[in-house]
């Protein structure tokens, strides 16, 4: 995995829990990157034996000393808590973690995304800021995706969908092609979406119908 863009000699603030934050720490522990001074805080553990520190305890130290810090990554799949830290950290700038195994055909990806190993992004397929491919991931030909979605290792969005801001979609899941998930919705792990998903709108199943 790459960071992007390269940075030399620069303060990082990783904002991450458990598994995600674990991966890309183990990508920052590479020679290439000891240079660089990082800084983990987690807003889900309290254990302070456990991986990182306690957002909750910690955020007001950030806070006081947020210019020392040049760049940041939110590893957090949660879109609303992406979302939330990306305006808080706005003053900095975001960076991009990008699996060497992922294949994204000259697609345009927005800033502070992380891309995962074995994903694909066929051509003129466009991918919003801060938004995360799992393992795995496919985005077919002239997909669009918004800013803070998270897609789930297995997932496949198929040609000329729309996937609003702040979407979550399961783990292989399938959209099918055209199809409109608009802001904030859910697809529920194994979904196939044959028609548009409304705003906040939970679907699951084979067809995916909306979850009561």
């Amino acid at each position: 995995m790459k960071i992007y863009p390269a940075i030399n000699g620069d303060k990082l603030l990783i904002i991450g829990s458990d598994g995600l934050a674990k991966q890309c720490l183990q990508t920052l522990l590479q020679p290439e990157y000891q240079h660089m001074h990082i800084t983990f805080f987690d807003d889900v553990n309290k254990d302070p034996n456990d991986f990182g520190y306690s957002i909750e305890t910690q955020w007001k130290n950030i806070e006081n000393n947020m210019g020392w810090y040049t760049h940041y990554m939110i590893c957090l799949g949660d879109p609303d808590h992406k979302k939330e830290f990306a305006k808080k950290l706005s003053a900095l700038t975001p960076l991009d973690l990008i699996s060497d195994g992922a294949n994204r055909h000259h697609a345009k990806v927005g800033s502070g995304c992380i891309i995962l190993d074995n994903v694909l992004i066929e051509p003129h397929s466009v991918i919003g800021n801060h938004v995360l491919l799992n393992h795995g991931a496919k985005v077919f030909h002239d997909v669009i995706i918004g800013d803070y979605c998270e897609i789930s290792p297995g997932a496949t969005i198929l040609g000329k969908a729309r996937i609003g801001n702040g979407c979550r979609i399961g783990a292989n899941a399938t959209i099918l092609p055209g199809v409109i998930l608009y802001d904030n919705c859910t697809v529920g792990a194994g979904a196939v979406v044959t028609r548009n998903v409304a705003e906040r709108e939970t679907v699951v199943g084979v067809p995916a119908k909306e979850h009561s």
